[in-house]
């Protein structure tokens, strides 16, 4: 299943503006519950109606606006969505700050080994430009006791 996402954010806009909130009609006149919204109505001295129940001759009569009636159907199946999505961003962005901190983290001279090749060394506190190489490079200054990896840009196509 997958979502417009614009065609959403435009079910939105169309509808009542918000905050809603479910509230209860005290006076019992209408019904004991509703949907409206947060902020209260200059001339009804209350919440803006989205759902309300009335009495009529006929029985109780729901009224509620065509965008807020799609809104509320679709709601049931687009915020569950939506979250789902936010969730898997959510974690692929945590995901890529936990690498990029891996990347910038020293490790201490015993962690390398020559599969590594070469990397950035540096000494504490860093004073000047790390050391690119191994050591086992003859030129190897002896003196550095961390390393961090070198990041290899991907080629980029257009380039």
């Amino acid at each position: 299943m997958s979502r417009d996402w614009q065609k959403d954010m435009s079910m939105c806009k169309e509808a009542t503006r918000g905050p809603w909130k479910v509230y209860d009609d005290p006076s019992g006149r209408f019904c004991d519950r509703g949907i409206g919204t947060e902020y209260e109505h200059p001339q009804l001295h209350g919440p803006e109606p989205i759902v309300t129940i009335a009495n009529a001759k006929d029985g109780p009569y729901i009224y509620i606006g065509k965008c807020d009636a799609e809104l509320i159907a679709e709601a049931r199946e687009a915020l569950p969505y939506w979250l789902q999505q936010y969730a898997e961003v959510r974690d692929d962005a945590v995901s890529l700050r936990d690498r990029e901190q891996k990347l910038k983290e020293a490790r201490p001279i015993e962690e390398w080994h020559e599969d590594y090749g070469s990397v950035l060394w540096w000494a504490f506190p860093i004073e000047e430009p790390p050391y690119c190489g191994t050591p086992l490079d003859l030129d190897w200054p002896d003196y550095h006791t961390h390393w961090t990896p070198i990041v290899v840009p991907e080629r980029n196509e257009e380039a």
